[in-house]
C-alpha cells in the first residue's frame, strides 16, 4: 500500500438552481457563504488525521470540494469509532427508558419571563451523556428513528404535568412520524387531552412542497384538537415563507442564516415583509 493517497472531500447540492429560483440570488449567495463556512469546519474535523492540501474550492453555487491527502495512519483509525453501541444495546436503551429528557426555558424578552419550555432528549453511551446528534445518528444507522422518536415524545409528555398550567411545552417531531399511526395512537390518548392547548409540536426536518401538502391533513387534525405547530429553521432549505403561509404555525423559528444577517442586509429579511396575513 502506498504511504499516501490523494482525494477530494466534496459537497454538492442537487438541483441547486431550484434553490436559487425559490429564494432568489441575494439570499442564496448569503446562504452559500454560511454553508461553505460550515462545510469547511466539518471537513477539517472529519479529516483531522489527513493532510489538507488547500482551502475549500468552489466551482459554482452548490458545489465545492476540499483536496486532501490520506495517509496510512488515517486509513485505519476511524473504523469502529462512529457507533458506540450495538443495535441490541440501543434497543435495550430505548425499551428500558434510559433516555434523559430535559426542559429548556423559553423566555419572552419584552415581558422578561418564562412563557414555555422545549423538551430535549439525551442518552448515556459508555457512561457519557450524548447529545441529540449522536443519539439520532445512531438511531438512523440502526433503522430505529421512529422507535426513538416515539420514546422521546412519550418521555417529554411526562413533563407536561410538572410544568405550571400557564406555560406551554414544545416537543420535536419529524415529518414522517407526524403522519405515522403509531404517533397518533400515542398523542390522542385520553390522558393527554387536557394538555392539548399547552402542547406545541416542532417540525424539525425540512421537506419539499409535495410532502408539505401530504402533511396538511395531519396538521389540520392537530389544530382542531388545539395542538399548536412550530417550524424550525424557517428561511433555509424547504421551510420557506410559502410553507409558513400554508401551515400557519403558532411559532416560526428563524434559521441561523436569517438571524445572523439581521441588520446587515435587507435582502434576507425582504420575504418577511411580503407575508400576507
Amino acid at each position: 500500500m502506498p504511504e499516501s493517497s490523494q482525494h477530494v472531500f466534496a459537497l454538492q447540492i442537487e438541483e441547486s438552481d431550484h434553490f436559487i429560483n425559490i429564494f432568489g440570488p441575494a439570499v442564496t449567495t448569503v446562504a452559500w457563504d454560511d454553508i461553505v463556512a460550515g462545510y469547511r469546519q466539518i471537513a477539517h474535523k472529519i479529516l483531522h488525521r489527513s493532510r489538507i492540501l488547500s482551502d475549500v474550492v468552489t466551482t459554482r453555487w452548490g458545489r465545492c470540494f476540499l483536496p486532501f491527502e490520506l495517509t496510512q495512519s488515517s486509513m485505519s483509525s476511524d473504523t469502529g469509532e462512529q457507533i458506540a453501541v450495538t443495535r441490541d444495546e440501543f434497543i435495550n436503551l430505548i425499551d428500558h427508558k434510559n433516555l434523559e429528557t430535559y426542559v429548556q426555558p423559553i423566555v419572552s424578552l419584552p415581558e422578561e419571563k418564562i412563557i414555555g419550555y422545549e423538551a430535549l432528549s439525551r442518552a448515556v453511551f459508555g457512561g457519557l451523556l450524548q447529545g441529540a446528534d449522536v443519539l439520532f445518528d445512531t438511531a438512523a444507522h440502526f433503522g430505529l428513528t421512529t422507535k426513538l422518536e416515539l420514546a422521546c415524545i412519550k418521555s417529554a409528555l411526562g413533563w407536561i404535568e410538572k410544568i405550571p398550567p400557564t406555560l406551554w411545552v414544545s416537543i420535536n417531531i419529524g415529518p414522517d412520524l407526524l403522519k405515522n399511526s403509531a404517533f397518533t395512537d400515542l398523542i390522542y390518548q385520553e390522558q393527554y387531552e387536557p394538555f392539548f392547548p399547552r402542547l406545541i409540536l416542532e417540525l424539525t426536518e425540512h421537506l419539499p412542497l409535495e410532502s408539505v401538502e401530504k402533511l396538511q391533513k395531519s396538521i389540520r387534525r392537530l389544530n382542531h384538537k388545539g395542538i399548536g405547530l412550530s417550524l424550525d429553521d424557517t428561511g433555509c432549505g424547504f421551510f420557506d415563507f410559502h410553507t409558513v403561509k400554508r401551515f400557519r404555525p403558532k411559532i416560526v423559528k428563524l434559521c441561523i442564516t436569517v438571524v445572523s444577517h439581521v441588520g446587515r442586509t435587507d435582502a434576507v429579511l425582504t420575504p418577511f415583509f411580503h407575508l400576507e396575513n
